[in-house]
């Protein structure tokens, strides 16, 4: 999580903190810190994981935690760099950029110098270092090292939570110690931390951290009811828990095929090693039966939730997220219809797209480039493009993702733009 520094070349939230003088005694890091309260928080609100682990502890830290302070400074600098270069403009004086490097640079020497001696409660201060210091690496563009945040936050998060799963020395759900950490900042970081990770597994195919969707899977009976939800939030805890199930059940299919795997007669079959001929029926990428049936009742109650919607009366967040989650549906609509993702249908594509350009229309997306520490739009449009076989599909996802900018994670819109675009155009002219 700390290799190197780096160089110049769903509860409603709260009230904003304070500006307060002890936040930094820096005019300029106080900008920096300032534009993160004003700006890039509202960014945040537009991702999947809840925003209130920004309001509850990390702008609360940074008021008397040093390594905090520094790292939410680091941000400013990096989210304000990701505003100005997507829209052309000099990414703000030479100086300001030196401060937002040095803030970062500090932050990492004050997370090392805990390491050794952490204390419980200075382990919520490393983990939400941690989450912030991804969100800076994945707004320089810094995947590698973003991942690398990443991988040692899981690991340290999942350890932690072992701990609290065999009851040693945790406080009671509801208690603060200056000693300890709470049960539920480790199950709000969980919940960030997982959202990113199914990000991280559509990025480089591979599952980071698959058991942190067991943790992270809130108990609630959202998954059983069968009246509308009440609200977008109530959707969204509902929706990203079939997520993190299927993810579970994933990782232990694949673990259960492993083990089959080598229960074989793999001399004379070495590429058993990577894929078995016939694998029993019950391992498959697919829901299970069960999972289904949950995003059917699922899917049920969040059209009713729509058709009751006026988006007259309620805000443009609520808006924005519920045609986020609308696409969604229908990608998930379209892949239970399949075995694979080739087997999508013509009109489940239509769908998506249409979805998400009724998504893309809104202010929100087209007025300025926007950073969400994660989400799933942009990894969706990826789908229609990837798999489809009709050009006109292909070609019109890759204008949507040009149409607007944006960030989720280590997904830019842009990025995957050039990269599906090359693919096309590599494809016409038969070098793949």
């Amino acid at each position: 999580m700390l290799d190197g520094d780096i160089s110049l070349h769903q509860v409603q939230p709260g009230l904003y903190p304070g500006l307060v003088s002890d936040a930094s005694d820096n005019p300029m890091s106080m900008d920096l810190f300032h534009h993160v309260r004003t700006c890039t928080l509202e960014d945040l609100e537009t991702a999947l994981s809840p925003i209130d682990f920004w309001y509850s502890y990390a702008l609360p830290m940074a008021h008397n935690v040093e390594a905090v302070k520094y790292a939410i400074c680091a941000l400013g600098g990096a989210h304000r760099a990701f505003k100005s270069h997507h829209v052309k403009e000099h990414p703000g004086p030479q100086e300001l950029q030196h401060v937002a490097f040095y803030q970062y640079n500090q932050a990492i020497r004050c997370v090392k110098s805990i390491m050794d001696t952490a204390t419980e409660r200075d382990m919520e201060v490393i983990l939400t270092c941690c989450v912030i210091f991804i969100s800076v690496e994945n707004l320089h563009g810094r995947y590698t090292e973003s991942i690398r945040h990443f991988k040692a936050g899981t690991s340290l998060l999942i350890s932690l939570m072992n701990k609290r799963s065999q009851l040693v020395d945790f406080p009671n759900e509801g208690s603060y110690s200056r000693a300890g950490i709470t049960p539920k900042f480790l199950d709000d970081i969980a919940q960030a931390l997982c959202r990113l990770g199914n990000d991280v597994w559509g990025y480089i195919r591979k599952m980071i951290a698959p058991d942190l969707n067991f943790y992270a899977t809130t108990a609630t009976d959202l998954l059983y009811g069968t009246a509308a939800f009440t609200s977008v939030s109530e959707a969204e805890e509902s929706f990203h828990n079939v997520s993190k199930l299927f993810e579970a059940h994933t990782a232990v299919s694949l673990r259960e095929m492993v083990i089959w795997i080598q229960n074989q007669d793999s001399e004379n079959h070495p590429e058993m090693a990577f894929m078995p001929p016939q694998a029993p029926e019950n391992h498959h990428i697919g829901p299970s039966e069960g999972l289904q049936s949950m995003f059917r009742n699922w899917s049920k109650r969040f059209d009713l939730f729509r058709l009751h919607l006026d988006e007259n009366r309620t805000t443009s967040q609520e808006i924005l997220r519920t045609r986020a989650l609308a696409v969604d549906q229908a990608l998930w609509s379209g892949w239970l219809k399949c075995k694979i993702w080739a087997d999508y249908q013509q009109e489940d594509y239509e769908e998506i797209l249409r979805r998400a350009e009724a998504l893309v229309e809104l202010d929100a997306f087209r007025s300025s480039p926007v950073f969400a520490f994660d989400g799933s739009l942009i990894l969706s449009l990826a789908i229609p493009c990837v798999s489809s076989m009709d050009c006109d599909i292909q070609w019109r996802t890759i204008r949507l993702l040009r149409s607007f900018w944006r960030r989720e994670g280590i997904w830019d819109s842009q990025e995957l733009a050039d990269i599906l675009e090359a693919m096309m155009i590599a494809t016409s002219r038969g070098r793949v």
